[in-house]
């Protein structure tokens, strides 16, 4: 009798996986969860490797410890590999912490794969561009500037064309200043790109530019893939032919200022265009960074606050449209991405353009 009703309160709908992201979103090893919660070290590593169902009172316990409800545990989305840039670029930052970083990525993911099942979208228009194929980053740059008839000029709003032509952006806290920006693709939904929400609004768009490199050239990593993108990013934002003739009247402090005003993009980078188009020597290139390091400017440029900020529309628009056109309630919308009220707030109804959870 006493094994039998252990049975019934046993949990089967409970994914063993979700807990273990759920752990490492909030930067938990089973040690601290165990603390946390009252259960054991070897039954949750038990729990997390499918040997044994947790029973009721164990979910409730992890749904407590970990800020979960417990329909959290019971979802069954699949997780997608994180980019391997991530760690090709951040070996120095803990593991636990990269962790974290890759499992709130991962539930960030699953929130958008749900929303977007009963939403309508235009057909994604973002092509493959091989390198070997077609040329060199700034190449593939200049063509696909072309091939969606962008104008001459700054992209003005280089968020918003992200997103028309299919991908998701989300402003995310990577709660470290060595990570911009990473991108999650699956193949069968958008990709979602995470920038960095405590970047300026320069340093933002250069991020967005640098991680559509990758989406646009980058199936497998290698090992020149940060360059690659870097260079792409950098023809796309400041088109050589257009910014070349303002670079010749010489590279200052003053004309650095100008020309990251007018592109919208970082003086760091701007020397490092002026240095690609011959503009500048290495050495010289170097003497520049030298500056901008004794200027403070490798840290905080000037003119930040002239830089127009880009807000991202598409996950919001998708919250807004399960509340108002599918008439969710915000109970059922926080229920079906397995959020409690205040995280679910914090998430998609603040900052930036606020949207008002209809109630």
């Amino acid at each position: 009798m006493e094994a039998e009703k252990r049975r019934e309160e046993m949990t089967p709908d409970f994914n063993p996986q979700m807990l273990t992201v759920g752990r490492q979103s909030r930067g938990l090893t089973q040690a601290a969860l165990a603390k946390a919660s009252g259960i054991s070290v070897p039954k949750i590593s038990k729990i997390e490797n499918g040997l044994i169902l947790p029973s009721e009172q164990d979910r409730e316990r992890f749904s407590s410890a970990l800020n979960y409800p417990p329909t959290f545990f019971t979802q069954k989305q699949e997780m997608t590999a994180v980019g391997q840039s991530i760690y090709h670029r951040m070996r120095k930052i803990p593991k636990k912490h990269l962790d974290m970083i890759e499992a709130t990525l991962n539930i960030r993911h699953m929130h958008i794969r749900k929303l977007f099942l009963s939403a309508e979208f235009e057909e994604r228009d973002l092509p493959f561009f091989e390198i070997d194929e077609l040329g060199p980053p700034e190449e593939i740059a200049e063509s696909l500037r072309n091939y969606w008839h962008v104008p001459r000029g700054p992209v003005s709003n280089l968020t918003g064309l992200l997103e028309g032509k299919g991908a998701i952006v989300i402003l995310f806290d990577f709660k470290t200043k060595k990570i911009d920006g990473e991108t999650i693709t699956d193949g069968r939904h958008p990709p979602v790109v995470f920038v960095n929400s405590n970047l300026p609004p320069d340093k933002q768009r250069w991020t967005l530019a640098h991680e559509l490199g990758h989406l646009i050239m980058h199936r497998i990593p290698s090992q020149n893939m940060e360059k690659e993108a870097d260079h792409f990013a950098s023809e796309f934002l400041m088109p050589g032919l257009e910014i070349l003739p303002m670079l010749r009247g010489g590279v200052s402090l003053q004309s650095l200022y100008d020309l990251k005003l007018h592109w919208r993009v970082p003086m760091a980078s701007v020397v490092m265009r002026a240095c690609a188009l011959g503009i500048l020597t290495e050495g010289q290139k170097q003497y520049w960074f030298r500056i901008l390091n004794a200027e403070g400017y490798l840290k905080r440029e000037p003119g930040e606050a002239e830089v127009p900020r880009e807000y991202p529309e598409v996950a919001k628009d998708l919250v807004k449209f399960h509340l108002e056109t599918l008439e969710y309630s915000p109970d059922q919308l926080r229920d079906l991405i397995g959020l409690y009220e205040a995280e679910f707030r914090s998430t998609y109804l603040s900052g930036g353009r606020r949207l008002a959870l209809v109630s």
